[in-house]
Order: structure tokens, then sequence, then C-alpha cells
């Protein structure tokens, strides 16, 4: 096995560093007719909302699920307002949010599916406790909006039992 020099390791490292602007750039055009590709806020989680929504117009992103740091649960009809206006700057578009832990309180629960529709959301992504699916779907059911249910299979975090399911909320 040969041993990587340091020589070799910058030359390498430097390559990737200056061509990650353009791959991004491509992989932003390269998606398929109907498919959207973007990313998590999470991901820019060391910035505010206006530096992470500048990192991802430099790097081509359209599209991105925000999380709580970047839009809070308790956001107002003016700070949505302003929140869409600077999406708007940046070129970025809100489809999703989460990942939001949904309960037995239905009227906590209801709170998130207004919250979603005030701020213009397409897509939920839930972490449900598995004994209160009749709280979090009902919630669902009883917004102006119709949302769909769709799981996305199991998954194991330091926050949860092994075999849970996150589950996605689509907004017809």
């Amino acid at each position: 096995m040969s041993r990587l020099s340091r020589r070799g390791f910058l030359a390498g490292a430097s390559a990737a560093i200056a061509s990650a602007p353009a791959l991004a750039n491509l992989a932003s055009r390269a998606a398929a007719p109907g498919f959207l590709l973007g990313c998590q806020t999470y991901t820019f989680r060391e910035f505010d909302l206006e530096g992470a929504l500048k990192r991802m117009k430099e790097l081509g992103i359209q599209h991105a699920e925000f999380y709580q740091k970047h839009l809070p649960l308790g956001a107002t009809g003016r700070q949505l307002e302003a929140f869409q206006k600077l999406c708007a700057d940046y070129g970025v578009s809100p489809r999703a949010w989460g990942v939001q832990r949904f309960s037995k309180d239905h009227d906590a629960n209801r709170k998130v599916f207004d919250f979603a529709k005030g701020a213009g959301l397409k897509v939920l992504t839930a972490d449900p406790i598995r004994t209160a699916s009749t709280a979090w779907t009902s919630a669902a059911r009883s917004t102006a909006s119709r949302w769909r249910f769709i799981r996305t299979g199991p998954w194991v975090a330091a926050n949860c039992t092994a075999g849970m399911t996150r589950t996605r909320f689509w907004r017809r």
C-alpha cells in the first residue's frame, strides 16, 4: 500500500476545493424534470438565516427544508412575511420544515400544521410518537389544507427508539 505524501494530499485537496462550486451548480441544473434538489438548512446551522441563504445562493441551491433555528415554530405573520421576502431575495424556495416531534396533544399538533400553512410550506418532516398517531392525523385533517402522510422508513437516533418511523406530511 502506498502512502499519500503531503504534497499529493495538498494537490488533491486544492483540486476538490476549487471544483466544489462548479459541482454544486452542475448538480442544481442536472435535476430531472419534476424532481427538486435542495438541502436542509441544518447543514448551515452555524449561520443565521441570511448567512445560510447567502451560502445556498453561492452553491446554486434553490430549494430548502428549514429547521427551528432558521424558521422558528412560533413565527408570527409579519415574521413569516419577512422570512419569505428574504428567501425570495436570495432565490431560495422554502419547500419544507422539520424535523418536528408530534405528541398526543391535538392542539399543539394543529399549531404546527397551521404554522406550516401560514409559512407556505408544502412538506413537514415529522418525528411522531408512535402512540400519538390519532392526535397528529386528526390535527392534520382539521386544518384548512389537506395533508398526505408518507412514512419514510425506520431510523435510529439518539433521541428516539430504534424502529421509529419518520413521517412526511405533504400539503396538497
